[in-house]
């Protein structure tokens, strides 16, 4: 049996900790892996030489995520009686069913996984299920709750690949923001795996401390870069195998884009995910479009291919869900944004320009540089990272989120070149990251994890204050500290902040409506029934807004916003909107 060796070697270019042949190296804040033998081996070594990590970061969030949810979210936080119901439907109806599909190579795999971590491996499972167990609770609650299937809801990415006539060398650029609300867990122990199977082609993750799968982030000796985005549809089934397990598949077996499609279509699927998988020795990057009953292959169209998180495919736009307004609007603006990027940079784009392309903060609706609404970047990234596979190079984000405003490690394509590893060189991110604004995205950011995470809203009451020192001109920062006065029951400081909001420039009419409904809660919080109805009348027939925001003015309106309504009200920090009204 190999032990652990902590090295004590102060050269910058001895590795961090050994375990037998398997070595991990901390460059700019990265955990950089090299791991050898069968697939339960590598497991076993990514678990040992990550074991102090693993307990801080996702896998033990995301694993235990529904049930939080349930307990301190939403409508039942109040009924433990509710809690025990809803956890145990949703165990016995969504998770052991998906944990049921996973195959028995991949069950080996976590098993290896939490020996080493000493996790346990139930953690590990629900891990890999929560990402289509949560889209399959949105097909519930969002056909229940949220009616209309005509148009996206977004929590999700954004990536582009370019190549020909695109790139400034005619080669395959591929860029991809992974933004998933487990900011403070997955960014901190960032992790770049190189996998040395003892059968099958070499391939390199790109994930976090505990999450070993290649199935997020990933790229093949084949030439073949996968990247996960999130769809949300009513087309889910718990009767399929996490999105996580087949991609991981695809990395370890196929070599081209056509064997990638073969292996989708061959095993039963569970969720609505958008894969972007990119092939250089082809030239050729695609979008495959997955549900239980679909699997839609888009192509790219002179040498570009853009994605964020709504569907392309004519038969799951049938079945797609939103959530609110805000939305629809983040998704559609982040992909025009995005190609219309690409576009500028035609003939010219590179890993530079890339890098700054991922970054972007530019709002095309208000035309204004901006923090949060309708952007490429957003404030939930958690890693970003730009590959040029015939440069023999790749660059990942090392900061916290979001974390595609930090600078970029270069990284090499193949583990064995260790010149390049040790060098530590870094390109820089999008300019917007020098900028005030920034700064007050930083602080907003920190806001988030202390409304989520810690419950402590007087923390991200500190924070938010703080956001609008930096920019007294974000909607957003209004919004969330506005209601975050209301969680701690500061109403009258509530009703001044949303005031001061209401004045702002650039405002959208349905920004505008979200300050007037909230105001005028604060004003039946604080008693004041007459000026909170004047605030809601004009809504009550305004074709302008959609017809959830519009039923929330037409409810306050019959019925003031009482104390025991705060905890059924869901503030998005991510969208800067309401799931629950």
């Amino acid at each position: 049996m190999d032990s652990i060796v902590e090295q004590q070697s102060k050269s910058p270019t001895a590795p961090l900790k050994t375990y037998g042949h398997a070595t991990l190296h901390l460059k700019k804040g990265l955990r950089i892996l090299h791991l050898y033998g069968t697939e339960e081996e590598m497991a076993y070594q990514h678990g040992t030489l990550l074991k102090e990590d693993i307990p801080k970061g996702a896998a033990g969030y995301l694993a235990h995520k529904f049930e939080n949810e349930v307990r301190y979210d939403g409508p039942v936080k109040n009924s433990p009686l509710l809690q025990e119901i809803a956890i145990c439907l949703g165990n016995g109806l969504v998770f052991n069913r998906l944990i049921r599909q996973m195959p028995e190579e991949e069950r080996k795999i976590i098993r290896a996984l939490a020996d080493a971590s000493q996790i346990p491996e139930s953690d590990f499972q629900r891990a890999g299920a929560l990402p289509d167990a949560m889209v399959i609770f949105s097909q519930y609650i969002g056909g229940r709750y949220f009616v209309s299937k005509m148009f996206p809801k977004i929590f999700g990415c954004t990536g582009f690949a370019a190549l020909g006539p695109m790139t400034k060398s005619g080669e395959l650029v591929h860029g991809r923001n992974l933004d998933f609300p487990v900011g403070n867990y997955w960014d901190k122990y960032s992790s770049v795996n190189y996998h040395y199977p003892a059968k099958g082609q070499k391939y390199v993750s790109i994930a976090t401390a505990g999450v070993y799968t290649p199935g997020v982030t990933a790229f093949n000796e084949s030439g073949l870069i996968l990247a996960i985005q999130q769809l949300f549809t009513t087309d889910v089934s718990a009767k399929g195998t996490p999105v996580v397990l087949i991609c991981a598949r695809v990395i370890r077996q196929a070599t081209n884009i056509a064997e990638a499609v073969s292996i989708i279509r061959s095993m039963k699927r569970a969720g609505n995910w958008a894969i972007m998988l990119s092939s250089v020795k082809e030239k050729r990057a695609v979008v495959i479009e997955v549900s239980p009953h679909e699997v839609f292959v888009r192509e790219e169209k002179d040498g570009l291919i853009t994605h964020s998180n709504y569907c392309f495919s004519p038969r799951l736009k049938q079945y797609e869900l939103y959530f609110n307004h805000t939305t629809i609007e983040d998704n559609l603006y982040r992909c025009s944004r995005l190609t219309e990027l690409c576009q500028e940079s035609k003939g010219s784009l590179d890993e530079t320009s890339g890098i700054e392309i991922l970054g972007d903060h530019f709002d095309s609706l208000t035309k204004r540089q901006r923090v949060i609404g309708r952007t490429v970047s957003t404030i939930y990234n958690v890693q970003s990272v730009l590959f040029h596979p015939e440069k023999k190079r790749f660059w990942i984000s090392t900061g916290p989120a979001p974390s595609n405003l930090s600078d970029y490690l270069e990284l090499p394509w193949e583990g064995d070149q260790w010149d390049v590893i040790h060098a530590e060189k870094t390109l820089p991110p999008n300019p917007f990251s020098k900028t005030v604004q920034c700064e007050g995205m930083r602080e907003y950011t920190k806001a988030y994890h202390h409304f989520y995470n810690t419950k402590d809203f007087l923390t991200a009451e500190a924070h938010l204050k703080k956001a609008l020192q930096y920019d007294s001109e974000e909607f957003s920062y209004y919004l969330a500290l506005g209601f975050t006065q209301i969680k701690l029951r500061n109403f009258r400081s509530a009703s001044e902040t949303f005031e001061r909001g209401e004045k702002l420039a650039h405002l959208s009419h349905y920004e505008q409506a979200l300050f007037s409904l909230f105001h005028g809660r604060a004003y039946d919080l604080l008693g004041n029934r007459n000026k909170a109805r004047k605030l809601y009348e004009p809504y009550l027939s305004d074709s302008r807004i959609d017809s959830k925001l519009r039923r929330a003015f037409l409810k306050s309106f019959r019925s003031a916003y009482r104390e025991k309504d705060i905890e059924k009200t869901i503030f998005q920090f991510i969208i800067s909107d309401f799931l629950v009204y």
